[in-house]
């Protein structure tokens, strides 16, 4: 597949430059503080997008693992965000 390879969807972090290609990710995984490097997620997402490139796996588990790595570095996954899998809120 190769590092010019599209991601299946672009990301747009809050600093930095946008994230549309398996190069993109590897820069922005690369960019993360060391202090990050032992999480699973980033683990998962660095081994997800190295496969991808060498075309050992698929685009979307890369995807998906930046994905995942952004949304935890925002602070914000399903689990925190207002409002149930069926958009409602729900009081607890």
């Amino acid at each position: 597949m190769g590092w010019p390879a599209p991601l299946d969807r672009a990301f747009l972090p809050a600093q930095g430059k946008p994230i549309k290609t398996l190069a993109d990710a590897r820069n922005f995984l690369l960019t993360l503080p060391k202090s990050r490097h032992k999480e699973d997620e980033v683990q998962a997402a660095v081994e997800a997008v190295l496969m991808a490139a060498e075309g050992r796996g698929p685009v979307l588990h890369a995807t998906t693992g930046v994905g995942r790595v952004l949304n935890s570095h925002s602070g914000i996954n399903f689990r925190n965000r207002p409002g149930g899998p069926d958009g409602k809120r729900h009081n607890r």
